[in-house]
């Protein structure tokens, strides 16, 4: 297995996320460690900067289907349906047809 992209890893958790949100600031954690960080201290883990409600967090999508895509790639654990669908319209608006086929291969060749 391929080193996982620092961007992919969670400041706080040190784990490959799940589930990325964005803060207000443009980091992005694991929603459950940024969730249980906000309660316990109510900042920012890396700026330290008020950050007081999960109100101020925002899902980070193209982060999230860049890491299963990822996973995909790297055998780690199969997309559920709705980031299987979420992957395929994200490729579907932005890339071309083959890059949508390989897409879809990926996800063929992970349900076998």
């Amino acid at each position: 297995m391929a080193s996982i992209p620092d961007e992919f890893v969670c400041p706080i958790t040190q784990t490959l996320m799940r589930d990325p949100v964005l803060t207000k600031e443009g980091h992005s954690f694991e929603r459950w460690a940024i969730l249980e960080w906000i309660y316990t201290n109510g900042t920012c883990p890396l700026t330290r900067r008020p950050l007081l409600s999960r109100s101020e967090l925002i899902p980070n999508t193209l982060l999230k289907i860049r890491i299963g895509t990822w996973c995909m790639v790297q055998n780690i654990w199969d997309l559920d349906e709705d980031d299987q669908e979420s992957m395929l319209a994200y490729y579907s608006a932005s890339d071309s047809a083959e890059q949508l086929f390989k897409i879809k291969m990926t996800i063929a060749m992970a349900k076998q």
